[in-house]
């Protein structure tokens, strides 16, 4: 009997609870300025089914008539909270994203919700056995997954959601000896 290997099944279990569990939602972020001056600029939230919970951009702070009809962030907050408290947040950038939530709620005056974070971009380079971060991009590409072309909240939470989609497939059992005779070639 054969020895036998599964590659990077660890992912793909923890990836296929979350997309079972009714409280997961992905959520994507566009930010606007730059590092001290970063603001929330638009968010898009899914639910497992990829069904849109929340999809808006925000207004600007200081004088903005460009983007007068935009609701300013003390009027999205409110439901952006209530959508990600007790819930599995799934973000490709989870660092960033978490960060940019946690800057803006402190700028309101609240408290940051409660909720379970969960990095897409931790596990695809962990499913793929890389040792260093992967771009959106580069995972897009090499899942053959379209990706708009400029920064975009509900295409980046759609793209993300089919990553955790394809990390959620079974992964092949390979038999050991095919390994070794992979790794000759």
């Amino acid at each position: 009997m054969s020895a036998t290997l599964a590659c990077s099944s660890a992912p793909s279990a923890i990836v296929r609870s979350l997309l079972d569990d009714d409280r997961l939602v992905v959520l994507a972020t566009e930010v606007i300025g730059h590092r001290d001056q970063a603001a929330l600029g638009a968010v898009a939230l899914l639910d497992r089914h990829g069904r849109v919970l929340l999809h808006t951009h925000i207004r600007p702070l200081g004088p903005t008539p460009l983007w007068s009809d935009l609701p300013p962030i003390e009027v999205v907050w409110p439901r952006l909270a209530a959508l990600l408290t007790n819930r599995f947040v799934a973000s490709y950038h989870v660092a960033s994203d978490r960060s940019l939530l946690r800057h803006t709620a402190r700028r309101l005056g609240v408290t940051l919700m409660y909720a379970e974070w969960r990095g897409v971009g931790e596990l695809y380079c962990r499913a793929k056995r890389r040792s260093r971060p992967c771009s959106f991009a580069t995972a897009c590409r090499e899942q053959q997954i379209p990706i708009h072309p400029t920064p975009h909240a509900l295409a980046d939470a759609r793209a993300t959601l089919q990553i955790l989609r394809v990390l959620a497939r079974p992964t092949p059992v390979i038999p050991s000896h095919e390994i070794f005779w992979r790794y000759l070639r």
